[in-house]
Formats: C-alpha cells, sequence, structure tokens
C-alpha cells in the first residue's frame, strides 16, 4: 500500500473503492501497530504516513462524491461501534453466564427452572449475536463490495466475527458436556439433584435461524444517521 501513489490511484475511484482504500489503510493501521489482531475495536493512534494517505484519499474525492463517501465511512464507524460495543458486551455475558452455569450444575443443587433460565438466556445471547454478524455482513455486501470490514478469521485486524463463532462453539459444546455428564453421571456432582428433566431440551443451537427482516431493518437504520449526517 505504501508503494501507491494514493492520490494518482484515488483520482478514477468510484465512491465504494473509495471507501474501501480508506478502510484499507485504517485496518493496515491497526495491525501494524496492534502487532496482533483484537476481538473488538480498540481506540489506537495512526501512523503519519497512513494518515497522509488517508487525507489525499479525502481530498482526491470529486465533490459530488464527497456526501456519499462521507456516509460510507460513517456507516464503516458504525459497524465497528457495533462490533466494539454490542458485540464485545455480549461476549462477556456469554461467558459469565456460561461459567455461572457451571458452576451451579457442579453442586447438584438446583431446580428445573433454574436450567431452564440458563438455557433460555444462553440461547437468546447466541441468537443477538448470530443476528448481529450477518448485520455485519448484509452492510458489507451491500456497501463495501464484500469488503471484511470484521474479520472471520484471527488474521483480520478486527477478528470479531471470528471471536464471535469461536465462543459461541465453546459455550455451546461446554454447555452440552455439563449437563450430559451431570444427568447420565450424577455422583460427579458434590449433591446430586433429584432434578429430572429432558437434556434435549435444554441444549442450545450454535446456528439459530436469523429474522432477516430485523437485520434489513437494522441496517436501514444504521443508513439513516450515517447519511443522515451528510
Amino acid at each position: 500500500m505504501r508503494d501507491v501513489d494514493v492520490a494518482k490511484w484515488s483520482a478514477e475511484m468510484t465512491v465504494q473503492e473509495r471507501v474501501r482504500l480508506i478502510t484499507a489503510l485504517e485496518l493496515k493501521n491497526w495491525g501494524s501497530l496492534a502487532g496482533a489482531p483484537s476481538e473488538t475495536v480498540d481506540a489506537a493512534p495512526i501512523s503519519p504516513g497512513i494518515a497522509t494517505d488517508i487525507h489525499r484519499a479525502w481530498t482526491s474525492c470529486p465533490p459530488q462524491q464527497r456526501a456519499e463517501l462521507g456516509g460510507l465511512v460513517m456507516l464503516k464507524t458504525l459497524i465497528w461501534i457495533t462490533a466494539a460495543w454490542d458485540v464485545s458486551e455480549r461476549l462477556m455475558y456469554l461467558r459469565g453466564l456460561a461459567a455461572e452455569e457451571a458452576l451451579l450444575l457442579t453442586t447438584g443443587r438446583f431446580s428445573e427452572g433454574q436450567l431452564r433460565y440458563y438455557a433460555t438466556e444462553l440461547a437468546r445471547i447466541v441468537r443477538e449475536l448470530r443476528h448481529l454478524v450477518t448485520l455485519f455482513a448484509a452492510a458489507e455486501v451491500k456497501h463495501f463490495g464484500g469488503m471484511h470490514l470484521v474479520g472471520r478469521d484471527p488474521s483480520h485486524p478486527i477478528c470479531t466475527v471470528w471471536a464471535v463463532s469461536r465462543v459461541i462453539a465453546e459455550v455451546v459444546e461446554g454447555h452440552k458436556r455439563r449437563l450430559l455428564r451431570v444427568f447420565a453421571e450424577p455422583e460427579e456432582t458434590e449433591t446430586p439433584s433429584a432434578v429430572d428433566v429432558p437434556v434435549h431440551t435444554l441444549l442450545l443451537d450454535a446456528n439459530p435461524a436469523v429474522d432477516e427482516r430485523w437485520v434489513e431493518g437494522q441496517l436501514f437504520e444504521m443508513e439513516k444517521v450515517a447519511f443522515g449526517c451528510w
């Protein structure tokens, strides 16, 4: 990227190509400064060389395209904010909830209501995370030519989607493993419970169905905010 004359390269760009260039420069900055991928978006200073390239990409944009470019950059920022706050908050809650359930199961002192509470709450957070991941993908396809704003593997500077998939898989498998062990081998708990619940009714789906209407509606709201600023 540093070997390219950004001002010359961006002179003939479409708006989508330009926002992808700006995004790629920002991701390059995160990757070079952090030294390792992050599950969330953390504030980091921008290197002078990359800052100059981004400035040149902006200033070379034709005046008639600047409003659309500004809206796309704002939409990209909203996606990153959502990844930083909404996703990371849910990942922390999901991990904490799974740990609480694990502790409860080891005691053997639990009720059917408690088991169903954890199963329902864990399923809710998994579903919300899958909806957010689908929202990111919808925005990437519609506005960024399929460019991954948030990564699907740990090599991406912002590997939010990879983190979501990894944590969900760990939680779902751990939840299943603990339930099967408790009900199949009750002597493994400190105080075997008398609760008899069909285990299959408590298991989690790692890939629940996504409400596409919610995704469309949420993306529409984000677009209104992003393009409304310009």
